[in-house]
């Protein structure tokens, strides 16, 4: 499998970018404008985060989704051991966790969405007219006011055996959204599954940004993008550390319409919510004082 490395400033990127996503589902991209400074301080400031027993404060919310979710209660689509991570979920509009400074969270979500949506062009230019066509409205247009842009700060603790048996890092999965983008992680795991069946384990580079597509892509484009199978395997044993790991999510609005039944986007996000576990009340958590 050719896995295509796309120099962003290159004149052909657009072209060969879209290009792999159809291949592959996925491209790794370099020489990007998200600088590599301020992703490695919101690394930084999540991993205060999570060592904190103030994360019980900010519990996710069922209604609106935004807050911190516990090890344990994320499960891939159809699978029922919950995902051995814990995570935020990172809204522009929502809670700020008081005890950490989000200065350099605040600059990469920015930066992320605007890097998101140029790549939202670039697909748009290069999709064949046919495919264009299924759309009910351009692709840059459905994540204009989307309120539903979020970045995922993830921690994957060390493996331990009180952990359930079988359980892994993150089960095989898709993703809800329109495309995601995966700054490099602090270390190796993530693997992504190509239209052929094959898994990738992507170089570990500081300064490149994996894109993958997802489910919401897919279905607008009535299949011709193909939502992108990927998993977090457990490490080996000499190299069981905590593995850290930023995920943007370019989520459409949530009135865009995604299929020709009229499947709305926040239609889809509701029921994949409940597939993976995410509509369950956290108030034990707080209740219990862990």
């Amino acid at each position: 499998m050719e896995v295509k490395i796309i120099d962003y400033r290159d004149s052909s990127a657009p072209k060969n970018f879209v290009q792999s996503l159809v291949d592959t589902g996925f491209v790794i991209l370099i020489n990007h404008p998200i600088k590599k400074e301020v992703t490695q301080s919101v690394y930084s400031e999540w991993k205060n985060f999570f060592h904190s027993s103030e994360k019980y404060d900010y519990l996710r919310d069922r209604e609106t989704g935004e807050g911190y979710v516990p090890l344990e209660i994320e499960n891939a689509k159809t699978k029922k051991l919950a995902d051995l991570k814990e995570f935020y979920h990172f809204y522009q509009w929502g809670r700020r966790p008081k005890h950490i400074d989000l200065s350099s969270t605040d600059e990469l979500f920015d930066s992320l969405l605007n890097l998101g949506g140029t790549l939202l062009e670039w697909i748009a230019i290069n999709t064949p007219k046919n495919i264009n066509e299924l759309l009910s409205e351009p692709l840059i247009n459905m994540i204009n006011g989307s309120d539903q842009n979020m970045l995922r700060p993830i921690h994957y603790p060390p493996i331990t055996n009180d952990m359930p048996e079988g359980a892994v890092r993150s089960a095989p999965h898709e993703d809800i959204n329109l495309l995601t983008l995966f700054p490099a992680s602090t270390k190796k795991g993530l693997q992504l599954k190509d239209s052929n069946g094959w898994w990738y384990e992507p170089p570990l580079q500081e300064d490149s940004i994996i894109v993958n597509t997802a489910d919401m892509l897919q279905m607008c484009s009535g299949g011709y993008y193909r939502s992108t199978t990927h998993r977090v395997n457990n490490p080996p044993s000499k190299e069981n550390v905590s593995r850290y790991a930023l995920a943007f999510f370019l989520h459409a609005r949530s009135n865009v319409v995604l299929s020709q039944t009229g499947y709305t986007a926040h239609q889809y996000l509701q029921d994949r919510i409940k597939e993976i576990g995410l509509d369950r009340n956290l108030d034990e958590y707080k209740k219990n004082g862990y």
